[in-house]
């Protein structure tokens, strides 16, 4: 398992919070998370790794969790990376975890034993601690985010959008699991790296595959991105990410536009030839694609890049881009437009 510690931190706004050590997230269009990322494994002898490109049944969730379950679904599968199917044992981790959070004022993927509520020290202990049985080839991740406010109504949604629009943490909402848990729940204090005195929101995604549930791989001539054709209500900036995506900015004064990821089959090479984003103004600016060869945290593969507005987008505001390059030597083109949110 690949396990990256991904640190968010902005400018304080209302019902926001400016973070010292991990993750964070607010409704002001910043996007921020923690993560952990899921690796593609190795077949088994009679199983499939397609995409799962069919809605699994209806969950049980209801409220934040139904909405987070629902806004990360829409955006895996109208892009293509397939469909998570619900597991009633990783939501008993997920909670489990929220409630460690909230019970030691504390943030992050790492709990310690001895304190209250502890279940596991990592998200894999914790899932297993919650009856999620491992087998044969497996992996785990987690995506968590925080919102500074006791608030947590429509937290499910925009602590997803927060995560998909900070370059490493949608790289983990997109990876090769096939079953999740989601938790959202609020409490505090929240403790000395959020807001000393406030009750914070919590929400934390985990996700898996294990032995006949093996990962979501996409075909070799795929070129899959997000956002993609479809995609509407993204996030239009990004005011923080620890390890930062561009280290020598400050990116709470002077941000940046979401990430656009490109991906094609683990073990495959992406090269990105060239890139647009074209808003209602014209061309937006860009940064230097983001590969492995250039990835200053060096937590891309290669077979994934994104592509970086040097600028914040506009809200509610359509953008068209237009990526070309080569999938193992194979030229392709990808042309789409999405929409950010309000």
């Amino acid at each position: 398992m690949y396990l990256p510690t991904l640190t968010s931190t902005f400018a304080a706004v209302a019902l926001s919070v400016a973070l010292a050590s991990c993750g964070g997230g607010g409704s002001d269009g910043t996007a921020n998370g923690d993560t952990t990322n899921i690796g593609a494994g190795s077949p088994l002898p009679g199983t499939s790794m397609a995409i799962i490109t069919t809605a699994p049944a209806t969950p049980s969730y209801t409220g934040e969790e139904l909405g987070a379950y629902n806004q990360l679904n829409a955006a895996r599968s109208t892009c293509g990376f397939g469909y998570l199917q619900q597991n009633t044992h990783i939501d008993t981790a997920a909670s489990n975890h929220v409630s460690w959070e909230i019970a030691n004022a504390a943030y992050g993927h790492t709990e310690v034993a001895g304190t209250t509520a502890f279940t596991g020290v990592s998200p894999g202990d914790r899932m297993l601690a919650a009856g999620y049985v491992f087998s044969g080839t497996w992996s785990y991740g987690e995506i968590i985010d925080a919102l500074g406010s006791a608030n947590k109504t429509g937290f499910g949604v925009a602590g997803i959008n927060n995560l998909l629009g900070a370059h490493y943490h949608l790289v983990g909402a997109m990876s090769s699991a096939r079953e999740m848990g989601v938790s959202v729940k609020s409490g505090g204090p929240s403790g000395a790296d959020l807001i000393a005195t406030a009750k914070v929101s919590h929400i934390v995604v985990d996700m898996a595959y294990t032995g006949n549930v093996l990962p979501q791989l996409q075909a070799a001539s795929e070129v899959l991105t997000y956002p993609c054709q479809g995609i509407t209500g993204t996030n239009w900036q990004l005011q923080g990410e620890t390890p930062s995506p561009v280290p020598s900015r400050n990116l709470a004064i002077s941000p940046i536009g979401i990430p656009i990821f490109v991906q094609v089959l683990q073990g495959n090479t992406l090269t990105i030839a060239s890139a647009s984003v074209i808003g209602p103004a014209g061309p937006v600016a860009l940064l230097p694609t983001m590969t492995s060869a250039n990835d200053p945290n060096k937590e891309l593969a290669p077979h994934q890049a994104i592509i970086m507005p040097n600028v914040p987008l506009k809200p509610s505001t359509s953008y068209r881009v237009s990526i070309s390059g080569l999938n193992s030597g194979v030229a392709f083109s990808r042309n789409f437009s999405f929409q950010t949110g309000s």
